[in-house]
């Protein structure tokens, strides 16, 4: 079983927000939410809100 890791996750979304975000800032940034049947990891969608100037809303997967 592999185990899926902090940096595996900034790794991933760093090629998608590479223009916004460095890798060291998308790895500060991920956290561990604390109902764990929402996940392993989360990022905060109020980053991506705040650079793009839109609502959180409209910014969910």
């Amino acid at each position: 079983m592999q185990w899926i890791t902090k940096k595996m996750v900034a790794e991933t979304l760093a090629p998608a927000l590479t223009d916004v975000l460095s890798a060291e800032e998308i790895y500060q940034k991920i956290e561990r939410p604390k109902d764990t049947a929402k996940g392993d990891y989360a990022f905060p969608a109020f980053t991506l809100a705040k650079i793009f100037k839109k609502s959180t809303a409209t910014n969910r997967c």
